[in-house]
């Protein structure tokens, strides 16, 4: 992806929770079906929620590169480059207020219909 590109994904625990990442141009690298890595250049942003058995918080990073490392469809690391700087929020400060933590390119839209309400709709047409 080229130019301002980015990436959402959906997170858990809350129907805000979205790990972002943004950056000039990002390339992504499968094996088979499998992703393996994900390079972003320039102008990184990144926003990702942390958790193990429960949620823990985020982390808001920047840099000038970045590399997302996976393993079994899962990140297991993130490498960035060129002067990072990286916050962790611990989540008494986020829960509730996810929407505050989001990429500025971002836009939730809300009162879309679901997937399923769309499938129910055809069934009956």
């Amino acid at each position: 992806v080229r130019g301002n590109a980015s990436i959402i994904s959906k997170g858990e625990y809350s129907e805000y929770r979205f790990d972002q990442i943004s950056g000039d141009n990002i390339r992504m690298y499968f094996n088979g079906n499998a992703m393996q890595r994900t390079e972003v250049d320039g102008s990184v942003l990144c926003i990702y929620y942390v958790a193990e058995e429960e949620p823990s918080g985020l982390i808001k990073s920047s840099s000038i590169n970045a590399i997302i490392y996976f393993d079994d469809s899962a990140v297991s690391d993130v490498r960035l480059y060129g002067s990072p700087v990286s916050e962790y929020h611990p989540e008494n400060l986020i829960e509730g207020k996810e929407k505050d933590f989001t990429l500025p390119t971002f836009k939730l839209y809300e009162g879309r219909p679901k997937k399923e309400e769309l499938l129910h709709i055809r069934k009956f047409e």
